[in-house]
């Protein structure tokens, strides 16, 4: 066996031509002077490429020593069985029931009516034994693809809720470029702000009311990117990750609240709060009781509720008071020499303002006195049963309730940790529990009782919460099963992540059998040109005290899903962004899968049945 090669530090040693290479970092050079080949070379030696090779190989080894493991174990139950038949030979066989065709056909007869639809494909002989067995289903039946009249068509855009056939979005407009900044972008629409996209209707339904600011020509609506400067010094940011876009469904109303951020090393936040009717297909906006209730609170938090308005943006937020003054009036004080040039103007543009009837109850406008540095800023949110919560990078918690028939916002409330929470945090809310992802650890607040737990992982990628008993921890390379109340761990199996920051991971409710499955996209070597290789789990076999329910392991089936856009080269650049749990239709599970090319930021939206 041949030695193994040092490591060389910023060298690759490439097995299969026998030496090193250096290895690259950042952008990779796309121009007409660089061949396929110097392209290919530099893309096969990156450090990101070096990276997920190294995953593979460890991923590679860990299946194998599972394997192993398994092998081992099950020639030990074998030689156990064999000793057992061994010392007892005359153990009496197993009755066996006589196989009844119809056991597994109950739901089929064959009369005239029912041969003449199983031969036109009404009925379907395997779904129908099948039905039940969500796991069985997938294992013999393929995803199918929804057409037609199942088909779902979005607009551009990006995803942030779902619930009985409505979308939550925020839609990208034609590709432009900024050249101040130096950088294409996607004009966002001009509503600045996300929607809802109802699918049965075909319809988006957009807010309506706009952001206003002062300046020195008077109170100008906000509507488009550019109309930000003035105040903030930028546009609204287009990174995605500076979006924080917080919907909650019931079967009256969607409450939506949407925080952007400006683009600038000042990042400043701008909020806007709508309630939609479900049933009359409408907004109401409600930011201004909402930006009123907030600053009142803050006032009462001295120093930390400084740092909370900062966050939320809301001191650069001016309450309008509109004095209805008279032609005389303002006639008099034009012409007076004790009044100066800058008042004057101001006087003149309130009076023209309140005139042509642009008269909104707050505005934005540039903090006055000097400005103070306060680094806090709004990381994540959630809103559960008219309850919301704000988590901010310092560690503060607010929440409040609201009632959606009075509009009325109550129960402000301030929950303070010395814990800090990173950008790309998670949050979960079941019953009276609150449940933080930092990515390292999971912090849990009962906000009924005020009590704060922290669990420690060593680095978590994706968070479920099953129930306040069992919860789904995906780290660099398992899915396991942790139980809080032992701190025990059930590791379901080992994925290989391949150096993929897109890999998506989503549980799947099956409401109707009352069951519960994890999919997501397998990474890594494995993949295919199409990267259409999915594993699907069947979470059901562990009960709440970490015992297993008839079962040696999770059962595991692969996917195959074949998606139409993915047929031609050039969507190649495409990748998955988003997998939705869409509900149920025709008896079977139905899941969306939205990619998205980063570079064009163009979106394509597909759904199947499982």
């Amino acid at each position: 066996m041949p030695p193994t090669p040092a490591e060389i530090p910023g060298y690759y040693f490439d097995t299969t031509r026998g030496r090193y290479f250096k290895v690259t970092n950042g952008a990779i050079p796309t121009t007409n002077s660089t061949t396929p080949t110097e392209t290919t070379n530099l893309t096969k030696y990156h450090n990101n490429s070096i990276q997920a090779e190294k995953r593979n190989q460890d991923f590679e080894q860990e299946e194998l020593e599972e394997l192993r493991l398994e092998n081992k174990v099950k020639n030990k139950n074998k030689k156990q069985h064999s000793q057992d038949i061994y010392k007892n030979p005359k153990v009496p066989k197993p009755n066996k029931k006589k196989f009844d065709f119809n056991d597994r056909n109950q739901k089929f007869t064959f009369d005239n009516l029912s041969l003449l639809n199983l031969k036109t494909g009404q009925i379907n002989s395997i779904g129908s034994y099948l039905n039940d067995n969500v796991m069985n289903r997938a294992k013999f039946i393929s995803p199918k693809r929804c057409v037609d009249e199942n088909k779902i068509i979005l607009p551009q855009c990006h995803i942030y809720g779902y619930e009985d056939s409505e979308f939550v979005i925020l839609r990208l407009g034609p590709l432009a470029y900024d050249f101040d900044e130096l950088e294409s972008f996607n004009v966002i629409n001009g509503n600045i702000g996300a929607e809802v996209f109802d699918t049965k209707r075909e319809r988006i339904y957009t807010q309506k009311q706009h952001w206003y600011c002062k300046t020195v020509t008077g109170i100008n609506e906000m509507t488009t990117r550019a109309d930000f400067y003035p105040i903030f010094g930028s546009g609204i940011s287009n990174n995605d990750s500076d979006f924080r876009i917080i919907c909650s469904f019931n079967p009256q109303v969607l409450q939506l609240l949407s925080v952007l951020r400006t683009s600038n090393f000042d990042s400043v936040s701008i909020i806007r709060f709508n309630v939609f009717n479900r049933h009359t297909n409408d907004f109401t906006d409600l930011t201004f009781p909402l930006i009123k209730f907030l600053k009142f609170n803050f006032k009462k938090l001295h120093k930390r509720g400084k740092s909370l308005e900062h966050a939320l943006g809301l001191h650069y937020v001016e309450f309008t008071n509109y004095q209805k003054k008279s032609i005389d009036e303002i006639n008099k004080l034009l012409t007076s020499k004790n009044v100066n040039h800058r008042k004057r103007t101001n006087e003149l543009n309130d009076f023209l303002s309140y005139h042509d009837g642009i008269r909104p109850e707050f505005i934005y406008s540039k903090p006055k006195g000097k400005k103070v540095d306060i680094e806090n800023s709004l990381e994540i949110g959630k809103i559960f049963d008219n309850k919301f919560f704000l988590v901010f990078s310092a560690g503060e918690i607010i929440s409040w309730d609201f009632d959606y028939k009075t509009k009325k916002f109550t129960n402000f409330r301030l929950y303070t940790t010395s814990l800090k929470i990173p950008v790309g945090s998670s949050i979960e809310v079941l019953g009276s529990t609150l449940y933080i992802n930092t990515n390292s650890q999971v912090i849990t607040l009962d906000y009924e009782n005020s009590k704060i737990q922290t669990y420690k992982f060593g680095f978590i990628r994706k968070m479920f919460i099953l129930n306040s008993k069992k919860w789904i921890i995906v780290d660099k390379k398992s899915i396991q099963i942790f139980y809080p109340a032992t701190k025990k761990s059930i590791k379901i199996l080992s994925y290989n992540n391949g150096n993929d920051v897109n890999q998506q991971f989503e549980i799947i409710n099956d409401k109707k059998r009352d069951k519960i499955y994890l999919i997501f996209n397998v990474a890594g070597k494995t993949t295919d040109e199409n990267g259409k290789n999915y594993k699907f789990l069947d979470l059901n076999s562990f009960d709440d005290a970490g015992n297993y329910n008839g079962h040696n392991k999770s059962e595991i089936i692969d996917l195959k899903i074949d998606f139409q856009f993915l047929k031609y080269g050039y969507f190649k650049d495409f990748i998955l962004s988003k997998i939705i749990d869409l509900g149920e239709k025709d008896g079977r599970l139905h899941i969306g899968f939205h990619h998205e090319d980063k570079k064009a930021k163009n979106t394509i939206f597909e759904s199947f049945l499982i």
